[in-house]
């Protein structure tokens, strides 16, 4: 190896360090308040159905006015009245429902934490996948000693808690999980996010 390609190599690798301990975090917002976030869930699924209704009030209408040569729409199974409301009054609620959902995302927006996770490197990812089982608990054969160790991934790769864009200073991720009294529905998703990010896969490009 030449001292020009030598000093290629070495800047490619820095580069490649400073990238991972940067551009390479992975971001995951929480919510804090659970009423709020329930909120939340509750108008996403408010407002998907309206928008589920309209479409199918839209469909019907079409059907109505411009029938196929022959065809009784009294016969079709569509009934313009069976779901409750009118085209005017679904559309009337969508928008109604859109307004609330807007304000109730802006507010968790302001509510919401964000978690900071890194990746782990190849040896500390073995350490911990031999720890809790090996092969058999990264394929997911065994659930309870899989729980274990993406809870021990997590554990490992959490950085940092920060709110308005500062850490918090949270020490740890078992810390954080303690004095927020987390649910397992609440931690398994992050867990499972965790993992997925340590198990992206290689970047070999062929040309």
């Amino acid at each position: 190896m030449t001292i020009d390609s030598a000093e290629k190599l070495r800047t490619a690798l820095e580069r490649r360090r400073t990238k991972s301990s940067t551009t390479g975090l992975q971001r995951i917002p929480f919510m804090l308040d659970t009423a709020l976030a329930d909120r939340v869930e509750q108008l996403v699924g408010l407002h998907n159905k309206w928008q589920d209704r309209i479409g199918q009030l839209e469909e019907d209408q079409s059907a109505v006015d411009e029938p196929e040569d022959g065809a009784d729409v009294r016969a079709s199974g569509h009934d313009l009245t069976e779901l409750g409301v009118s085209l005017e009054t679904a559309r009337t609620e969508l928008a109604r429902v859109k307004s609330q959902l807007e304000e109730a995302v802006a507010e968790a927006k302001a509510d919401q934490v964000i978690l900071v996770f890194r990746r782990a490197t190849a040896d500390e990812y073995e350490q911990i996948l031999s720890k809790c089982g090996g092969a058999a608990v990264d394929s997911d054969e065994t659930l309870e000693s899989a729980y274990r160790f993406q809870g021990e991934l997590a554990e490992r790769c959490f950085l940092r808690l920060e709110i308005d864009g500062e850490d918090s200073g949270t020490q740890s991720w078992a810390a954080f999980v303690e004095s927020a009294q987390l649910t397992f529905g609440e931690i398994d998703p992050i867990r499972a996010l965790v993992y997925a990010n340590n198990k992206r896969g290689g970047n070999s490009v062929r040309f």
